[in-house]
């Protein structure tokens, strides 16, 4: 079962790049959604981090960055897969490289776990 949608992290970065971060921003919101779903909870306001995120020229989206991190490291967690990167990792290469750190993590879930700790169907 997947939750969340499969990305390619290094396309998100080229498109938000390309489009001067309107995708940046879908994809934010996307996400949020997806990290609501994956955790069971509403931790993520898809409408408010994006507003906030312009609102504020982009600094919410560190903010952002940093939550979205750790909430990708619980998901693989609690999904049964070894995170390849601690949180403060995924948050430094989000940051640098906009959302390649949280989405390498997300499709490391989608791809190989499954809710409550089993593995994906091969």
């Amino acid at each position: 079962m997947q939750t969340g949608q499969v990305r390619n992290p290094f396309v998100v970065y080229l498109l938000t790049m390309i489009t001067c971060g309107i995708y940046g921003m879908y994809w934010i919101f996307q996400t949020s959604q997806e990290l609501n779903d994956a955790l069971g909870r509403e931790e993520f306001n898809p409408g408010m981090e994006v507003g906030l995120g312009m609102i504020t020229c982009g600094l919410w989206i560190l903010w952002w960055d940093w939550r979205a991190s750790e909430a990708a490291v619980e998901i693989q967690q609690s999904w049964g897969v070894e995170p390849k990167f601690d949180a403060p990792i995924v948050f430094l290469i989000t940051w640098f490289l906009f959302g390649v750190g949280v989405q390498m993590s997300l499709n490391n879930a989608w791809e190989n776990g499954a809710p409550g700790g089993g593995q994906a169907a091969v």
